[in-house]
């Protein structure tokens, strides 16, 4: 089975679905990880250009000690993501290529911008991949999209599912997002590990299970 979780800037997807993916690899799974953005506009005591190639440093090594793959639109600018057909046949192709079965990324209910038209991109690209285009090189593909809780994301979603996330999986998870400065709340102050940690012992109470992860399904899509 291919996953696919799509994040805004470098660090969200990593957040949002990291311990899912992690799960699916530990059972055999292949996940990939793209970020639109680099995100380089989220640390405001040092330069954008400086940021941006730590941020990269940082997911190659998250994506390196979960084994996923990762992809980053780093010519895409933190701040001005936009719904265009140009970004969406981008990822649409990038469905094609890598053909996974499930797609993860943000819901729409988000004060962020990026994060609302990282929702716009991803679910027209999933459309877009579905259908018979011409000259494109790899054949159509239906992936099923789900919407991850991200906590910039919150108004309006509503878990349909969750899915348990076992020790193993979180420690691996947890410690791979050390390696992001971010997630310890060292740039805005938000304590963005040890809610993500809280979260998943939250849905892990609701779901009688220890740990999990909520998704949410496309409310605008027959099930």
């Amino acid at each position: 089975m291919n996953l696919l979780a799509i994040g805004a800037h470098i660090g969200d997807a990593e957040l949002m679905a990291g311990p899912l993916l992690v799960e699916a690899i530990s059972k055999g799974d292949n996940a990939t990880i793209l970020s639109l953005t680099p995100g380089e506009l989220g640390n405001p005591n040092i330069s954008a250009t400086k940021y941006r190639t730590q941020k990269i440093s940082e997911n190659r090594t998250f994506c390196d000690a979960i084994n996923a793959k990762s992809i980053i639109f780093d010519d895409l600018r933190d701040g001005f993501l936009l719904p265009t057909e140009e970004n969406a046949l981008r990822i649409a192709r990038l469905i094609r290529e890598e053909r996974p079965e499930e797609v993860f990324t943000h819901w729409s209910g988000s004060f962020h911008p990026d994060h609302r038209n990282a929702r716009l991109l991803v679910k027209h690209a999933v459309f877009l991949a579905s259908l018979p285009l011409e000259d494109e090189n790899h054949p159509p593909f239906l992936a099923k999209l789900m919407f991850s809780e991200n906590w910039e994301d919150m108004a309006g979603f509503e878990a349909s599912e969750f899915r348990s996330i076992s020790d193993s999986s979180y420690d691996c998870w947890r410690q791979a997002i050390e390696s992001h400065e971010f997630a310890h709340g060292q740039t805005s102050g938000f304590r963005y590990i040890d809610y993500y940690s809280a979260l998943m012992t939250t849905r892990g109470c609701l779901s009688n299970t220890f740990r999990a992860v909520g998704l949410m399904r496309d409310p605008s899509t027959p099930l």
